[in-house]
């Protein structure tokens, strides 16, 4: 392992210790004896004691050894010095020696040793902090101490810490589970504070059941749920300071507690508060608690000695970048380097895909156990070392991950060496030490799987890896139904990084997780939501009354906080909202409960309440048990009735178990619940029946109860009755008495009226509606059908219309009516329930005499005897065997067909949640639908909608569709089921009768014997004593009894105790049952049985006969009644007592029954029904029936015997029937197409996918039989014959083939109504006419919303049943854009009707609709800076790109919005249909949205355009621009736009571009470059344009008279003009003037302004200028000196190159004469001498042509103002204030600046300024 990287030391930590130690432990020898704290011995001190005697532990042995004394006990010092302890001698004998010197010790705790992210500094900062301020909030990563140095050092703070928060009171923190309150507790006394944890001692903890603290303890670590009832009480303000740790988890309890204390922080400034957690929202935290001004936020990275594990993303590449946080280290035993281990650890991900959302997260959460387990299996075999933590949501699926982990391991050759644990909160203790533990052989590896609970707060030492499922069991409350579900969801973000968290503090760790990056920010939420907006809040109003919160609901609790608009989002609207309606009927419910009074306080009741958790419900209930003494009921009945589905989970039951099982187990549970009115009855009869068996175990199996069931409702019942109150508790040990229901059923009416749902006319209401008033629907399985009022303890919404009850009480309607307090009540309870004869209407022992003798399904030789009373049976003997229920079913010649229909049964998992931070009290379920279908868009799975620790897998929605995959996940009811019992999932297991070997031939004739040991495994014999002595009276089910001796059959009883009767159907062939049982029938073979009764409401409806010669059972499943799977009501149809003939299929051995289908028979009459249209469609006359639960109208075929139930009834859409023209209503007589249903090809056939094909099938293929090689699938069109199945089964004996063609035949007659077609041409026009007429226009109606298309609207189901569509612009006064965040299925809305267009449809409006105008919705939905996902729709070069955003609106993302620099061509970077991130910038007032892709990955503009034309060819282009100054401005095709600069069109470039070229031109161009301001530089090379000069003659024809600058002065030559264009022409200088010029620069200079005459060009194409009309004198006057006598000249020489010219003038002085001779040299233009002279004032300077000057630009808002000074003036205030007002000067200090008149450089130097920043003071410079 490499040397890890030594965080700076946190300094030294000193306590005081008294040296004092345990006078038992000193005898021991025991160096670690406990030692006493200064506060312990300082209050043994004030009590008037010495010196400490024993520690608590041992003071504890210690009286419990006195107890045991016979004598008073009575310790007295010893006297006298004691040489050796060990052997103490005194007066009375060695009482222990004498206790050590109290000596004051000091510890010092070298706090540097450990390894934390917090500083000493960090401390010092929260304390200095927490002077001014109350509250802190603390962000502090994973490994950074939080938990443990932060709340340390605040209780032994660093040095100069300027507040000491443990002086004024004890140092509170909270932990959110037990186990992380005992492991950090004792790591900071033990490890930190070097002492020991608990009472006495600095450190304590206090958590359930186990109080380690007392008065001398100045840190104490406690649940939650201890700082509440402190906070309740006033304990609180001894306290120096509360930490509420995990703040991010947002249970109720942390909630709670934030929530009173900023309501209690005000009163007390001196209590401080710190919230803490790793991944908390801490901005909403500063802004609940005050914002900035009075929170203090703390932030603290993670971190980690190895870094904070990464994680290694499916389809992540990991790169050099992933990399990068890596140091170089070397570790591992092999010493490698840390990132080739990271690249070697990758290559072992199992999960390789993106995890799809929707309906396959299902799917794929149901599979995460096995890649779980896989992923663990591959990093043992890829790593030599390091322990794994994989975290999964709940017990079951750890269970099942574990099994599949230590299968593996046996697989494996070291597999012996790796221990496997879960972690759970119900774990063991001892395996909790384990799992988290310091392991005791460090060569050993260790898998821990755990739930949640090793997410926070707990660290696991070893751990090297961890793999994340992302899942959590989070729960959901639904208001109006007043349940919780506890669905497997995808954990939030926060939750996933602590659990990133658990590695990488010691050692370097990797985090293996099972879904991709992109999942990880799209998928999972940010935040946990809070618990209170998911949870039942009536303990949590409870809890706030009690803390004097007398109005809860107007209480700003943290779920109610409303946070500023600018911070706030919409999920966090909707929880506020949530909670808000959740408190207000919690409130009401303790209102109607009677623990609150009116006025909002606590009544008695109420007070007494606060001692429970859970249900306040069922508190309330079992307080009240208590008072009528029936508690012991109340606390068996209240667990069965909540946490157990009773048919499923209490009475064993799975819906997937083969027909025959289910039919016996239904007989089994029909006979424990008859007699009884309700499940109350039920519960309690079962469970006092259980526990007066000697045996319980047998009981339950004999009786198909879960004995794991029971003894958890035991294990829950003792803690329901330990709250109560020790002076009334009803804790007597005796049974439960059944007898007592009817106080049970008075007490629960009155208790839980919220609850309660009475009988209406379209089904059941609640009697307290909450929102919604809706109907609901009884459980198939209710057991309490007759009554008016019913107490449902399991509600479950489907997520269609219905919704359904289960576990039902029968409500007494006296106890909810009667007036007046508990009191009332309990004494009109005793007067109506005085004399009641219980709830069997006789003892249990009598209503259970007949089952402990008569068997079901068990076979008996009786006699009938005529008795007073009437006939009843006598037993003779008893035959064969009883079946077992645990065992296998074993089928004789099974039929494949009937296995393929049974596994489309919808099969769910049973994993329950496990880990849940409170209790569960409410249990919500999925009730059965069996006879009632519903979509499979409907179901609810049990696993997301149980509430509690056990799921059901027998109480769902029956759904069959064509193309439902069956996915069978172990459930736990094997886990519930006792011993012996086998798995449920296990499939039966079929032998055909090819697979028993069979006898001689003469010894069949025509008897098939088989070995009575075959049969002897699936039986267990029964004594010859368990004959029956006891005659009941009887009722046959199938005909009578003859007289004398016969054989019957038991199914089942019916009546109340002592007049119980039994039902029997009677066996006329006694040598079926007997153990060498023989066989009569074949495979195949027709056969003629009657019905006797038709079952529904468990599992799939099945129909139970007898075959009419032998009396044996046969059952048949509804699918072997009909092709059409939906056709549930099929068994219904068939009249008991009618005959008809079916085809066997197999035999149950187990439970002799015979299977049949009737679908051959079926097959040969369909075919004689229809007419082929094309051989894949037929017709057939049908008439309509009513409809069934799925909404479609069932239409029958005139054919078949309805009288034998032989019917073709098939299911049609009534869009079917619309485009059709049909009216849907009954009797209406149609034409009907059928065929298979299309698949996803398109084609109407059967497939069978098949690896290969036996021999002989070649010879088979023809007609609508075709095999594709290619795609190895076998196909075949409608109604394959069964004489062709059977060909095709002969072809090949294995049971796959055989299997395949069934599926294949059974596919293929499966058909379906395709079109429908009016039996005349009259119905068409009636329909018409009488759906307008129903439907007139502008008629206004009331539906419910069916469906909400996005896209186009709200499909209305109206009065009859028939749906329209309201478009979205047809919704609210402008239209809707979603109509999904207004409206929601089931909604009854008012719409009016806009008529019925020809093809049947309704068209209707929702003109009143409470819909926003058009632009808010658009700005709602569409926030600004929110950053949303849309696809690319549609690219525009020129404006940008379009996406698709939610709904299908489409907005523009301009192309300067894409990245910081914008993108010239879009396309290049984006793609029709690509995923693209987007900021919504805003909505204009038109509606637009307006788009922004600021994180773009696009190059710079220059780049993308150096880019883009790099090439340099020739483009075409428009012109959009023409200035002749500039040129020609082009636009190209992509919207770019270049100047194409008049120097560059042409040869020779062009003068007045508007001349040749026009806005809109098409014009070819070239892209010369792309200068740094992004400009383009275009030149027009091509284009066709004359030579400069022609343009210029063009423009000026000679003669004519232009103004041009003089560019230079050549003596002897002339004056150069620069004329428009640049053109540079000479004015010789004899045309200069009308005489011509001798010396042009005697008369003009260089930047002169003149008027020239265009003469023409001569041969060299050189323009010719004359200036005629420039006065010059004749040249003999310009010959003369131009100096006067006396004179001062300054001579300019110019445009003289490379020439050193000397020029002497004499002046000769008239007067005196003096000579002056001044010599001017110059080498280089406008070089010149000048006499000094002093400064001139610039409006003296301009008026002197002679002197050289130079021009000042000063800018104003006029334009430029020149100012003229000669080279060495100074500019002064008056030169300043001589400019106009407002100029203001534009030019830096040191600036060079150029002379626009052409004057050459200067340089300006500032010399001073005024206070407004004019200059003052300045001086010009010659450069």
């Amino acid at each position: 392992m490499g040397n890890p990287v030594i965080a700076p030391a946190r300094g030294i930590a000193s306590s005081e210790h008294w040296g004092a130690v345990c006078k038992d432990c000193q005898r021991r020898g025991d160096e670690a004896s406990f030692k006493y704290p200064d506060t312990w011995v300082r209050d043994v001190v004030e009590r008037g004691g010495t010196r400490s005697d024993r520690c608590p532990v041992c003071r504890k042995t210690h009286v419990l050894d006195a107890r045991s004394f016979a004598a008073p006990y009575v310790d007295i010092d010893t006297i006298g010095s004691v040489t050796d302890p060990k052997f103490p001698t005194g007066p009375l004998g060695g009482l222990g020696p004498l206790p050590t010197e109290h000596v004051r010790v000091e510890v010092q705790s070298d706090l540097g040793a450990y390894d934390f992210g917090l500083k000493d500094a960090n401390i010092l900062n929260l304390l200095h902090e927490l002077q001014q301020k109350q509250v802190a909030i603390v962000v502090a990563g994973t490994g950074t101490g939080k938990s443990t140095f932060l709340p340390y050092r605040l209780l032994v703070p660093p040095e100069g810490a300027p507040l000491h928060l443990a002086a004024h009171g004890p140092i509170v923190v909270t932990e959110p589970r037990r186990a992380a309150a005992i492991d950090t507790a004792t790591f900071v006394a033990t490890k930190l504070h070097q002492s020991t944890v608990g009472a006495g001692s600095d450190i304590g903890y206090r958590v359930q059941h186990e109080p380690a603290y007392d008065s001398a303890c100045r840190l104490l670590y406690v649940t939650d749920g201890s700082l509440i009832n402190w906070l309740r009480d006033g304990s609180f303000k001894r306290f120096g300071a509360i930490m509420v740790d995990e703040a991010h988890e947002r249970s109720k309890n942390i909630d709670s507690i934030l929530g009173l204390l900023r309501e209690i922080l005000p009163r007390h400034p001196r209590l401080k508060l710190i919230v803490a957690s790793a991944t908390i929202d801490a901005e909403f935290f500063v802004e609940y608690f005050g914002g900035p001004g009075a929170v203090f936020r703390m932030d603290v990275p993670a971190y980690k000695q190895w870094g904070y594990g990464r994680p290694l993303w499916p389809l992540k590449e990991i790169d050099d970048e992933f990399l990068a946080h890596l140091d170089w280290q070397k570790v591992g035993p092999s010493e490698e380097d840390l990132r080739d281990l990271t690249r070697r650890f990758a290559e072992l991900r199992v999960v390789t895909g993106p995890i799809e959302p929707g309906p396959r997260f299902a799917n794929w959460r149901d599979r995460m156990p096995e890649i779980v387990a896989d992923q663990v299996l591959k990093i043992l075999d890829g790593t030599e070392w390091g322990d794994i933590l994989a975290f999964l949501p709940g017990k079951n699926t750890i269970n099942t991950a574990i099994e599949r982990i230590r299968a593996g391991l046996e697989r494996r050759p070291n597999g012996d060496k790796v221990d496997v644990f879960e972690l759970l909160r119900t774990s063991p203790e001892h395996i909790q030490r384990q799992a988290r533990g310091e392991k005791v052989d460090p060569t050993r590896r260790r898998v821990v799987v755990s739930t949640n609970i090793a997410e926070t707060s707990l660290t696991i030492d070893g751990i090297t890896f961890v793999i994340d499922s992302g899942l959590i069991h989070q729960s959901e409350w639904n208001v109006e139904t007043a349940t919780k579900r506890l669905p497997a969801v995808a954990h939030s973000q926060d939750g996933v990084r602590q659990r990133w968290g658990r590695v990488g503090r010691k050692a370097p760790g990797w985090v293996f997780p099972l879904y991709t990056e992109e999942q990880f920010q799209k998928v999972l939420p940010e935040h946990t939501p809070p618990e209170s907006t998911r949870d039942d809040l009536e303990q949590f109003a409870l809890m706030a009354i009690a803390a004097g919160v007398s109005a809860a609901r107007e209480f700003v609790w943290p779920a109610a906080f409303e946070r500023k608009s600018e911070t706030s989002n919409p999920a966090d609207e909707a929880s506020r909202k949530i909670f808000q309606r959740e408190l207000e009927r919690a409130t009401q419910a303790l209102v109607t409960r009677g623990a609150v009074d009116m006025d909002g306080d606590l009544t008695p009741a109420g007070r007494e309440l606060q001692a429970f958790s859970g249900s306040m419900g069922h508190a309330m209930a079992l307080i009240l048990a208590d008072r009528m003494a029936c508690a012991i009921e109340m606390a068996t009945a209240l667990p069965l009735l909540s946490d157990f589905t009773i048919v499923g989970k209490l009475l064993i039951f799975d819906r997937r178990w083969e027909v025959t099982r289910r039919n016996q187990a239904r007989r089994i549970h029909e006979a424990t619940r008859s007699g009884c009115i309700d499940d109350l009855d039920v519960v309690l009869k079962v469970y006092a029946a259980w526990e007066a068996q000697p045996d319980p175990v047998a009981w339950a199996e004999e009786h198909l109860v879960s004995h794991e069931a029971l003894l958890k409702a035991r294990r829950a019942r003792d803690e329901l009755l330990d709250p109560l109150s020790s002076g009334r508790k009803s804790n007597e040990v005796r049974r439960v008495l059944p007898e007592l229901a009817p106080r049970v059923r008075a007490i629960l009416s009155r208790v839980l009226t919220d609850h309660t749902y009475y009988r209406g006319a379209s089904g059941w209401l609640p009697l307290l509606p909450r929102g919604e008033r809706r109907t609901w629907d009884l459980d198939s399985q209710a057991h309490c059908v007759a009554a008016e009022r019913v107490i449902a303890f399991q509600r479950a919404a489907a997520r269609n219309a219905r919704v359904w009850l289960a576990n039902l009480v029968q409500a007494s309607e006296w106890a909810v009516d009667i007036p007046g307090s508990w009191v009332d009540f309990a004494l009109e309870a005793a007067q109506r329930l005085r004399g009641s004869s219980g709830m069997l209407g006789t003892t249990l022992d009598a209503h259970l005499a007949l089952t402990q003798e008569w068997h079901i399904d068990r076979s008996y030789i009786v006699e009938v005897v005529e008795e007073a009373g009437g006939p009843v049976l006598r037993a003779i003997r008893a035959l064969g065997s009883a079946p077992v229920l645990g065992s296998v079913t074993e089928v004789i010649f099974a039929d494949a067909v009937g296995e393929a229909a049974s596994s489309t049964n919808d099969v769910i998992d049973g994993d329950l949640p496990e880990e849940i931070s409170d209790g569960v009290d409410e249990t919500t379920i999925v009730a059965n639908a069996d006879s009632e279908l519903l979509d499979a868009t409907d179901i609810v799975t049990t696993q997301e909608a149980i509430g509690d620790t056990e799921a059901s897998t027998d109480l769902l929605p029956q759904v069959i569709e064509a193309d439902l995959e069956s996915t069978i996940v172990g459930g736990d009811i094997a886990a519930l089921a006792p011993a012996g019992v086998v798995d449920p999932t296990q499939e039966a297991q079929f032998v055909t009768l090819e697979d028993i070997e069979a006898p001689d031939e003469e010894d069949v004739d025509p008897w098939y014997s088989v070995d009575a040991s075959v049969t002897a495994r699936h039986q267990t014999p029964i004594e010859v004593e368990d004959v029956p002595v006891t005659t009941p009276k009887f009722r046959v089910l199938d005909g009578i009894l003859p007289a004398g001796e016969s054989c019957v059959r038991v199914v089942g009883y019916e009546g109340l105790g002592e007049q119980r009767l039994l039902l029997v159907v009677p066996e006329r062939d006694e040598r079926l049952i007997e153990d060498r049982m023989p066989i009569v029938f074949m495979a195949g073979q027709e056969v003629i049985v009657r019905a006797i009764e038709a079952v529904s409401g468990w599992g799939q409806p099945f129909l139970v006969a007898t075959e009419t010669q032998t009396g044996i059972e046969v059952v048949l499943e509804y699918t072997d009644l009909t092709f059409n799977r939906y056709d549930q009501h099929i068994t219904q149809e068939i009249p008991p007592g009618s005959s008809f003939p079916v085809t066997l299929t197999g035999f149950d051995r187990t439970y002799r029954t015979l299977r049949a289908s009737r679908l051959d028979q079926i097959h040969d009459d369909l075919m004689a029904a229809l007419q082929s249209e094309d051989g894949t469609r037929f017709i057939c006359p049908a008439r309509l029936d009513t409809s069934n639960a799925l909404g479609q109208v069932q239409c029958t075929l005139e054919r078949g015997d309805p009288t034998t139930g032989l019917v073709h009834r098939y299911d049609v859409w009534r869009s079917i029937l619309n485009r059709g023209k049909v009216l849907s209503t009954q009797g209406r007589r149609l034409i009907a197409h059928l065929s298979i249903p299309k698949s996803n090809g398109g084609d109407r056939v059967a497939t069978l996918g098949c690896d290969k094909v036996p021999e002989g099938l070649a010879e088979m293929l023809e007609g609508s039989l075709v095999w594709d090689e290619k795609r190895k699938v076998l196909s075949t069109g409608p109604l394959m014959s069964p004489d062709l199945r059977d060909l095709l089964i002969a072809l090949d004996s294995n049971s796959e083939w055989r299997v395949g063609i069934e599926q294949l035949w059974h596919a293929s007659n499966m058909l379906a109504v395709v079109a429908v077609e009016p039996a005349s041409a009259d119905d068409v026009q009636e329909y018409l006419y009488q759906l307008r007429d129903r439907f007139s226009l502008g008629r206004s109606v009331t539906g419910r919303i069916k469906n909400i298309d996005t896209r186009r609207g709200v499909f209305v189901e109206l009065e009859d049943g028939l749906d329209g569509l309201a478009y979205k612009d047809k919704i609210g006064p402008e239209g809707v854009i979603d109509p999904g965040r207004y409206f929601s299925v089931n909604d009854q809305v008012e719409v009016t009707i806009e008529g019925v267009n020809e093809r049947g449809q309704i068209q209707l409006a929702m003109p009143t609709a409470a819909v926003p105008g058009k632009l808010d919705q658009l700005r709602m939905l569409f926030p600004s800076d929110a950053i949303v996902i849309g696809t690319v729709n549609k690219i525009d070069s020129n404006l940008g790109v379009f996406v698709t955003l939610e709904d299908g609106i489409s907005a523009l993302a301009h192309r300067d919005k894409i990245s910081p620099h914008g993108v010239i061509n879009p396309s290049e970077y984006f793609s029709v249909n690509e995923q693209v991130e987007v900021t919504i910038e805003g909505v204009n007032e038109r509606g637009q949205i307006q788009l922004a892709m600021p994180n773009a990955k696009i190059p710079s503009r220059l780049d993308q355009l150096r880019g883009r034309f790099a090439s340099g060819g020739i483009l075409i282009g428009t012109v959009n621009n023409v200035v002749d100054t500039l040129g020609v401005f082009v636009t190209l095709n992509d919207g770019l736009a270049g100047l194409a600069h008049r120097d560059k069109i042409g040869p020779e470039g062009v003068l007045r571009p508007s001349r040749y070229f026009a806005k809109g031109q098409q014009v070819e161009i070239r892209v010369d470059s792309v200068n740094e301001r992004g400009q383009i530089q275009l030149a027009i090379p091509n284009a066709a344009i004359p030579r400069k000069t022609d343009q210029f003659l063009e423009l000026f024809p000679p003669g004519s008279t232009v103004t041009g600058t003089i560019n230079n002065v050549v003596t002897n030559l002339g004056v150069f003009v620069t004329l428009e264009g640049g053109i540079s022409a000479l004015a010789h200088q004899d045309k200069i003037g009308p005489h011509g010029v001798i010396d042009p620069l005697q008369h003009f200079r260089k930047g002169q302004q003149v008027d020239v005459r265009i003469d023409g060009k001569n041969d060299r194409q050189q323009i010719q200028l004359s200036m005629p009309g420039v006065s010059i004198p004749p040249q003999f006057e310009q010959q003369q000196a131009p100096y006067p006598s006396g004179s001062e000249a300054t001579r300019k020489v110019n445009n003289v190159a490379h020439l050193a010219m000397f020029v002497i003038i004499v002046v000769l002085f008239l007067l005196g004469g003096v000579l002056l001779l001044p010599l001017f040299t110059s080498t280089n233009n406008d070089s010149e001498a000048s006499s000094p002279s002093t400064p001139i004032h610039p409006t003296s300077v301009s008026q002197n042509p002679d002197q050289r000057q130079v021009c000042v630009l000063y800018n104003n808002k006029e334009g430029f103002t020149k100012v003229n000074v000669r080279e060495d003036a100074r500019l002064d205030a008056a030169v300043v204030a001589s400019l106009p007002n407002n100029t203001r000067v534009y030019i830096d200090n040191s600036v060079v600046a150029r002379n626009r008149d052409g004057f050459r450089w200067i340089k300006i130097e500032i010399v001073d300024t005024n206070q407004e920043g004019w200059v003052v003071n300045e001086k010009v410079l010659c450069q």
